[in-house]
């Protein structure tokens, strides 16, 4: 028996809208927000002071503590459960459970984010959070989303990373400001001008998730095909760089990088059975061989879903993402596969 999902709707002192772009370049949850289910019910899900899941924390590590940062997109948000449902706040009690060494998992996810916007936010936050161990929650999606965004280049010839501005119209710039602030304001988008800044799916007006060949209505299809394409061997070689970049920061600090490859349901169901076209293990494979040459630890829990006797079971019915199990199993393959 599956949970029903959860249907995000506003109270009136609530703000509707969970979504703030920042300086144009970086869009993450709104601080501070608080979405209910519904007027009857007593889940509410409430981003930090930090715009993330969980409790408020402080920057300075506590004593005696190990700090991990998880860093991901929508699965890692796991915005359809409560704090304590979702698989970092899991791990977190397994391993506070095991013995005297105190941990604490900080969860910085955010729906819709690629490798782009995480690398945006470990430079321009994470690093000062000055974790013990960073994980890096990787799925499929962020392979086209961190090249299609077009925010964060690599410059082979400086090799440096770069980053651009979207050049967002100023309508739409002010759009997003006042979402992120005035939960009037969104009053009036309902009511007056039919507008929807501040909502998840809007980003993708302003940041392009799709290569835009073959894929109008699937955008993963190109990521599993056998035959590459220039777009896709630059992703790939943008990743890298980004994964470099990151682990040359956590060495200088003292930290440890880890990857660690979701699946998602694709990956294990018959969308992409043709082996004349696909190979639906080429993500995992390409992932796994940046972080043997990198010296980067790397967890494929693909590999382990492939051994369960259910797959399908942690995922939910009516979409994609983990369902409660799934959140659970996760949690459980943490444990086992990312020693701290």
């Amino acid at each position: 028996m599956h949970p029903k999902p959860i249907r995000i709707r506003p109270c009136w002192f609530y703000l509707q809208q969970g979504c703030n772009i920042q300086a144009n370049t970086k869009f993450s949850g709104t601080k501070g927000i608080c979405l209910r289910e519904s007027w009857k019910t007593s889940l509410t899900l409430k981003f930090n002071s930090q715009g993330f899941r969980g409790a408020d924390f402080s920057k300075s590590v506590p004593e005696n503590t190990t700090r991990i940062l998880m860093i991901g997109d929508s699965y890692t948000a796991g915005l359809d459960y409560p704090d304590n449902v979702i698989f970092s706040d899991q791990w977190a009690q397994k391993l506070n459970a095991t013995g005297s060494n105190k941990f604490e998992v900080l969860n910085a996810s955010c729906p819709a984010w690629g490798t782009d916007q995480e690398y945006l936010f470990w430079k321009k936050e994470g690093i000062d959070l000055y974790p013990d161990h960073v994980v890096i929650m990787m799925s499929p999606n962020d392979v086209r989303e961190t090249w299609n965004h077009n925010v964060v280049r690599y410059n082979g010839a400086k090799k440096t990373l770069e980053v651009t501005e979207p050049n967002l119209p100023f309508k739409e710039k002010i759009g997003w400001k006042l979402a992120s602030k005035s939960s009037f304001y969104q009053f009036l988008q309902k009511k007056v001008f039919n507008t929807d800044h501040g909502n998840f799916l809007r980003v993708f007006w302003s940041f392009p998730v799709n290569y835009g060949i073959q894929d109008s209505t699937d955008w993963n299809m190109p990521l599993f095909l056998k035959e590459p394409f220039p777009a896709l061997e630059d992703s790939y070689e943008l990743l890298e760089e980004i994964y470099v970049d990151i682990k040359e920061d956590c060495e200088e600090m003292g930290a440890e990088l880890h990857i660690v490859k979701i699946p998602i349901r694709l990956e294990i169901d018959d969308t992409y059975q043709d082996s004349t076209r696909f190979n639906r293990r080429i993500i995992e494979q390409r992932i796994e061989n940046i972080a043997i040459r990198n010296g980067i630890h790397f967890h494929n829990l693909n590999k382990e879903l492939r051994a369960h006797p259910s797959p399908n079971d942690i995922y939910m019915d009516w979409e994609s993402h983990y369902d409660e199990g799934g959140h659970n199993w996760i949690a459980e393959m943490l444990y086992k596969h990312v020693k701290l």
